[in-house]
């Protein structure tokens, strides 16, 4: 009976570690927010409020952000030497750069379908919470 108990701890002790490496959580944090919006017809310069998001790196490197902003969104990510950019799969104006611990984010977004595009880019950095 010790030896099952023994060898059922070990087990899950391996499964959890191995999840565990699997992905990795990091909380990041727009440092500013700036870009252009429409109005009647005209563009002009806007700041945008700083967002916080949950970035989960799943061990394909694909990325689920997540913000009380935005929402959820998976992210399929390429990585160079330098970066890791990811692109969201449902929203393709939707991208991301990670370099370290910073990022930055560009989106070209409507307020309502077919009116202009707005453009909002911002910068940050990501941290481990643990």
């Amino acid at each position: 009976m010790k030896w099952a108990i023994t060898a059922l701890v070990a087990v899950l002790a391996v499964v959890t570690a191995a999840r565990a490496a699997e992905e990795k959580v990091l909380i990041c944090t727009d440092a500013e927010a700036t870009g252009f919006t429409w109005e009647n017809g005209e563009a002009r310069t806007a700041k945008f409020e700083p967002v916080r998001f949950t970035v989960t790196v799943h061990p394909t490197g694909n990325r689920t952000i997540v913000s009380e902003t935005f929402g959820k969104s998976i992210f399929l990510c390429m990585r160079s030497q330098a970066a890791t950019t990811c692109i969201d799969i449902d929203d393709p104006d939707v991208s991301w750069e990670f370099r370290g611990s910073g990022f930055a984010r560009a989106s070209l977004y409507a307020d309502q379908r077919d009116s202009d595009p707005n453009l909002i880019v911002s910068y940050g950095t990501c941290a481990d919470p643990s």
